[in-house]
Parts: structure tokens; sequence; C-alpha cells
């Protein structure tokens, strides 16, 4: 079904500060008052599309909403309405113009003038459902980029050229609209200043003006929302194929070792033996003491406390929680990274600070052993354990056609742009192969959203008490993940080949 819009926009001019109309889905307006070149950010002019678009149901014809917004070290005063196109000075519709149409419409009742042109593709990528422009000012289509200097631009005279003298010889100057504000004299080469009357007749301000847009077909928010429950399908099929995958770390589950297990059985026996033994006694004509009762169960009960806790009391001052904890002191140490308080206090601890410009945090108590600041989080998602997946909003699921990468990554989410950029493309996923020839087969955890998260199965697949780095993994780790960091970031900016 075909929708109407028409937008009013005024920005500032980010030199100057004055009033920079904006009369089309311009990328770049020049400055009437000092002439500068302003660029405009797109996502600007594709949100005033799209928030009226998400209303259009909402609103009666001729109803609109408008406001102010800032970005981009400029701010824009909008307005967008339900209204099809017209003549804002004669008030008289415009006529119709078919879909596809390049070329100018003219008003039937005054004979002004406008350009009409399909939806440019910068747009129409992200406003798929605008299909056809009018407007009074355009982008160059032949200039290449973000259009050019000055829009094209429909019923506005040139101004005349202007005569005057010049104040030092008098000699006569001829200035036009191309002239420069401050231009030399051909006869005496003095610098000529024009005074400020001259130069606002030659530059008049230009006028804020009615732009309209044709809406056709689905709306970006319904093309994301299927989009979206067409990748939690394929998500779903994916995973169902492969099975729930739970990491088989023992770092991350908690075993018994068996001298706890001892103490449990023990404790129990103390627990349950002395109730029991004086039963079956006195049944059978025995007597159990009666005092020793009490101190024994007092006894079960303290070594089945022992037992839960002992591994707390004791993790980081024995085996192989206390290699690590050493480990990551004197890589602390090293690197000039900052220990907590519970470093000192029989813990393993928490080592914090910066790792080749990366803010990074050892903990490997946590399941997320090791972060790793990014400086483009919340665009790129991917996690190994396929439990409770997380989908973020405003992402799209990809497959980039790597066997390894696809298999080792089932929850795999992007913002559009970076998802568009990796469906198909295992090369850009490089870094990560890399990664996975030196750590892929003991991953624990593995997650990139706000920053990367990872550890990996400590000790090889042996059952431990608690959560621990080796000392020979940790600085080999910590050093391939800052590296892969580095080139998550040159992905999400669209630098080839992970370099930072």
């Amino acid at each position: 079904m075909e929708r109407n819009g028409c937008f009013e926009i005024l920005a500032t001019c980010a030199h100057c500060g004055q009033p920079l109309p904006v009369n089309g889905p311009l990328r770049t307006v020049v400055c009437g008052a000092c002439l500068q070149k302003n660029n405009l950010e797109e996502e600007h002019l594709v949100d005033f599309l799209n928030d009226l678009e998400e209303e259009y149901a909402g609103l009666e014809e001729r109803q609109g909403k408008g406001g102010n917004r800032w970005g981009g070290g400029q701010s824009f005063k909008y307005g967008y309405y339900r209204l099809a196109p017209r003549c804002k000075k004669c008030q008289k519709p415009l006529p119709a113009v078919a879909t596809g149409t390049e070329g100018t419409v003219a008003c039937e009742g005054c004979g002004g003038r406008f350009h009409t042109f399909p939806a440019p593709a910068w747009l129409k990528e992200k406003v798929p459902s605008a299909v056809q422009i009018i407007s009074p000012e355009r982008e160059d289509p032949a200039a290449d980029g973000a259009g050019s200097e000055a829009a094209l631009k429909l019923d506005v005279e040139a101004p005349r050229p202007v005569l005057m003298a010049c104040p030092g010889c008098g000699g006569g100057l001829e200035i036009t609209s191309d002239t420069r504000r401050t231009c030399p004299c051909r006869f005496c080469g003095a610098a000529v200043f024009l005074p400020d009357e001259l130069w606002r007749q030659l530059h008049p301000v230009p006028e804020k003006r009615e732009w309209f847009v044709r809406f056709e077909g689905p709306t970006w928010k319904q093309l994301v929302a299927a989009g979206r429950a067409k990748d939690l399908v394929a998500e779903q099929e994916d995973l169902k194929r492969r099975g729930t995958f739970i990491p088989l770390v023992s770092g991350l589950k908690r075993r018994m070792t068996p001298a706890g297990l001892a103490m449990i059985v023990a404790g129990t026996l103390l627990i349950v033996g002395p109730p029991t033994g004086y039963l079956v006694g006195r049944f059978q004509g025995f007597e159990f003491p009666d005092w020793l009762i009490f101190p024994l169960v007092v006894c079960g009960f303290v070594l089945v406390s022992l037992a839960s806790v002992a591994p707390s009391l004791m993790g980081a001052r024995t085996g192989p929680l206390r290699a690590c904890k050493k480990a990551m002191n004197e890589l602390a140490h090293r690197l000039g990274l900052e220990l907590d308080a519970e470093f000192e206090n029989g813990y393993i601890g928490r080592a914090t600070g910066k790792v080749r410009g990366r803010e990074v945090t050892l903990d490997p108590s946590r399941d997320e052993g090791l972060e790793v600041d990014l400086h483009h989080g919340w665009t790129l998602y991917l996690r190994i354990d396929t439990r409770n997946p997380f989908h973020p909003e405003d992402c799209r699921r990809f497959t980039t056609g790597d066997a390894r990468f696809d298999d080792m990554f089932p929850i795999r989410w992007a913002k559009p742009e970076l998802a568009r950029r990796l469906e198909g493309a295992p090369e850009k996923v490089a870094p990560f192969l890399k990664y996975l020839d030196r750590w892929g087969d003991r991953l624990a955890h593995f997650e990139i959203w706000s920053d990367l998260e990872v550890h990996i199965l400590p000790g090889g697949a042996e059952a431990v008490e608690s959560k621990y780095f080796r000392p020979e993994d940790l600085e080999s780790l910590l050093e391939d993940t800052v590296e892969l960091a580095r080139a998550v970031d040159a992905l999400i900016e669209g630098r080839e080949g992970g370099d930072p």
C-alpha cells in the first residue's frame, strides 16, 4: 500500500551556528551564511523516515510529530507528517508521478518545480520501504561519495552581478555570488572585504522547505521482525541437529575430592551411628554409653561442615590453585597489573590493569576467568554454550560458511551491517581460527558482546574443587586473547586482515 510522508528539517551549521535547511535527502549541505560544507550523518535522516513509518498508521492525514535532536556536533529541528505531496506556496496537490520517475514535477497552480527521483541506494538500504522522492533539492547523481559541494536546486535565481568601487583606488569591481568574501582589486591589488549588506544580497539564506517520500511495502521494523523470526528458527534447527552443548570444564563444575568424600562419609556415620547403636543396644540388652552419643554426633556434624568449606578455606594454599596464584602474582608484577585484597587472604584473587592498551581482568574463580575490553562492544555476539541462548536486539544471525567457526559458535549474532559482511565470508574470521588452533579444544567459556570473556579447561579434564588456570597457560592465553580482541575491533571497523 502506498504511503506518503512530508518532512521539514532545519539543522545548524557546524561552522558558524546559523540555520541550515535540509531540503531533501542530503548528506552534504553548504551553509548559505558562511559557505562552508556540512557533512550530515545519514542516521539522522534514516531515523526521521523510519520514525514516520512506525507511527504512520496512528496518524490522521496532515497529522505528524516534531521535535529536536542532537548528534554529530549539530542540532536538528524536525517535523514529519502524514501528507501527500503538495506545493506549500499555493496549497495545491502536486501531480502524481510513477515510481521510478527521474526528472522534475511542476505545481499546476504556481508553476513551482521540484525534483523527483527514486530513493537513492544509501537511503533505501536503511529505509527499504522508501521508493520515490519529491524535493526542492537533491544530491548531484554524478557526484561521488556523499554528494556534491552544493545540492542541485530548482527555482533559485542566481543574483545578478553587482558593481562596487574599490575603497583604495576607486576602480570598478564586478562582484558575483562566486566572489570570495575578501577579494583582490584588479587595479591596485588591495584586498577588499565585501560589506555585510552586499554579501547577504549575493548569498541569501535558503529557506526551509517541505520535501516528500513515497513508501511502499513492508517497513524496516517489519522486515527486521520477519528476519529475526527466520533467524531464530534457523538457530533452533541448528541447535536441534547439534544437541545442547554444555562445556565439560571441571573448573566450572565443582566436584568432590576423595578427601572431602571420606569426611562426609565419616561424619554421616558419626551422626547416624551412635543413635542407631544406642537403640539396637537397648533392644539386645547392650547398653551404649549415653555420655558418648552427643560428642560423636557433634563430631559428625563438624566433619560434614569441614568437608563443604575446607576447599574454600584452603583453596589457594594447596595444589594447582596455589600454583595459579603464584603465577598470577608474578605475571601481575611483570605487567604492572593491580592485585585486589583477596589475593592476600588465601584465595587466588583478581588482577586488573592494561595490557597493550586494553583493560583486562583476570579472575580464575569466575566463569569468565579472563575478560578483555573491546573498543567496539555491543556489535558482535558469539557464545559456545547453547544453554539459555541470548538474542541481542537489532542483531541478525549470520553464517560464515566456515564449518569450524560456525560449529564452534552456534550462538552467533551481529549488528545488521556487520552480519552482512560476515555472511558467507569465511576469510573474515581467520583471526578466530588462529585462536581456535591453540585453544579451541579446551574452551570452557567463550563469549563476545560488551567485551571478550574466556575460560579454558584448567589442568586438562581433571576434577578440581575450584576454577583456576595452569601456570603454563596463563600468559600465553592472556596474550592471545588480547590479540584476538584487537582483531575483533578491526573486523567491526571493517579494516582488512584484522590488523590493529
